[in-house]
């Protein structure tokens, strides 16, 4: 509020319980449709640790790793016209 004249209208709002802001449906959306493509899947519980792909190559290698078990997973995909498929 620096540098605002005693004067000047404003507006605030002030959440004292944090932020007011619902990530559910941002996320849902989204996982909901592509869910109903073919070869996508969700993975909850792990992190992406690698991901390679060669310059000019539809080929992609993404590695991720079980956050539960601790074991690595490798994964190959080549993009093409119509969706993501494994390799």
């Amino acid at each position: 509020m620096e540098r605002r004249a005693g004067d000047e209208q404003l507006a605030a709002t002030r959440i004292v319980s944090g932020a007011d802001v619902d990530d559910g449906p941002l996320t849902r959306h989204p996982v909901g449709y592509l869910s109903a493509m073919k070869g996508f899947a969700v993975h909850y519980s792990h992190r992406v640790v690698d991901m390679r792909h060669k310059t000019g190559s539809s080929r992609r290698r993404v590695c991720a790793k079980d956050l539960k078990s601790g074991s690595v997973h490798s994964r190959g995909l080549r993009r093409n016209q119509d969706d993501l498929k494994e390799f």
